[in-house]
């Protein structure tokens, strides 16, 4: 193992912007990554800072000819004026090691994630707060030329998105039309799988998953 001042430092930081107008909907897409890693021969640590935002603003709007006569009126029980925000802050850290035939990845992800969906013609607000801890382990035994085990066990978020949560019916066409569900919550999968391989040509495994509120 080196010492302090053989150790290296990385540090990178990228910063993306998307900006979308389409349809009478306002998305942007924003996100700053931040990753600091400190190496040598046999031990690794990588650290890490996340924010992500979306940002959308629909204006649906829906016109009826009640009388015929090429006289839309607005109807307002169809039309609406949504906005929706969400943000998500995230921090991690990897640890790495190698103890003789046995190799390690340690991972945790920490995540807060604040979201508000408002209509205020309508009366209608929205708010979500959670924070989660997602665990990403592996173990790397390599026992000979022949063998090798591994064993993976994870956790992961699926987040319901804007069409999911949006309350408005939006029509496709004359007969057919699509509604969120604003109650939705996030559905969460637990992993454990162990797997073998045989001089890194020939692998089997088996897995165990377990999924909590499933989003359908």
């Amino acid at each position: 193992c080196k010492d302090d001042k053989e150790k290296t430092r990385e540090f990178n930081s990228i910063f993306d912007n998307d900006l979308v107008i389409e349809d009478g909907v306002l998305l942007c897409n924003c996100s700053n990554l931040t990753i600091i890693t400190i190496p040598n021969s046999v031990t690794s640590i990588e650290t890490g800072l996340k924010m992500s935002n979306t940002a959308i603003k629909n204006n649906y709007l829906i016109e009826r000819d009640s009388m015929g006569k090429a006289i839309f009126v607005t109807d307002i029980d169809l039309s609406n004026n949504y906005t929706y925000d969400e943000m998500t802050y995230a921090a991690y850290v990897n640890y790495k090691k190698v103890i003789g035939k046995l190799s390690m990845n340690l991972g945790l992800r920490f995540e807060n994630t604040y979201l508000k969906g408002e209509n205020t013609s309508k009366n209608l607000k929205l708010k979500r707060n959670y924070f989660n801890v997602f665990p990403n382990f592996t173990f790397d035994y390599h026992e000979s030329e022949l063998h090798d085990f591994q064993l993976n066990l994870s956790r992961r978020i699926n987040r319901p998105d804007f069409e999911d949560l949006s309350p408005f019916q939006i029509f496709i066409d004359q007969y057919t039309y699509q509604q969120g569900n604003p109650f939705l919550l996030p559905d969460y999968s637990n992993k454990a799988e162990l797997s073998y391989g045989y001089k890194q040509a020939l692998y089997a495994s088996i897995a165990y998953s377990y999924m909590e509120r499933i989003i359908m």
